[in-house]
């Protein structure tokens, strides 16, 4: 919805890697990225929320922001709870 502002042609990645006892979740897409205004640390949106409580919940740590080559990137890096395997 807000990524591609109506384009029927917007693409999203998802990766998910895992070396060691660390997985890394990408997302990325090819949207219009985040703009020029945007509140890093006031987010303010349900995304960002569910963002924040995903990376809260498994100790992990999040970024996110424009990527390179436009769109915007999200990426969420947590260790695999040794109890739970």
């Amino acid at each position: 919805k807000h990524a591609f502002n109506g384009s029927e042609q917007g693409r999203i990645w998802i990766d998910i890697e895992q070396e060691s006892e660390t997985v890394t979740l990408n997302v990325k897409d090819n949207g219009t990225g985040l703009p020029e205004d945007f509140d890093f640390e006031n987010p303010g949106s349900l995304g960002f929320t569910l963002i924040q409580t995903l990376s809260k919940q498994l100790n992990g740590v999040y970024s996110f922001g424009n990527s390179q080559d436009g769109g915007m990137e999200f990426n969420l890096r947590f260790d695999i709870d040794q109890d739970e395997k």
